[in-house]
């Protein structure tokens, strides 16, 4: 699996779960639509599902997870 990017197909999350999210973000008029899931599925693999309105959100998202990797950690953080 490539650790970028899976295809919707291959999610065991449903479909009508991982569109309603979708669906939460952004705006669609300004073209801010998407969002990074990370999860570990049914045969215990850690997998990433994205979907995003276009390559400005995806860097964006990906920057950001970038950053929250490079933060210290504070003991109280349950994430």
């Amino acid at each position: 699996m490539n650790p970028k990017k899976q295809n919707k197909q291959e999610s065991t999350i449903p479909e009508s779960l991982l569109t309603r999210l979708y669906d939460s973000t952004g705006c669609m008029s300004y073209g801010t639509k998407g969002l990074l899931l990370f999860y570990v599925n049914d045969e215990g693999t850690p997998s990433v599902f994205s979907n995003t309105s276009n390559a400005c959100i995806d860097m964006a998202l990906h920057k950001l997870v970038e950053l929250y990797m490079t933060q210290p950690q504070r003991p109280n953080d349950n994430l």
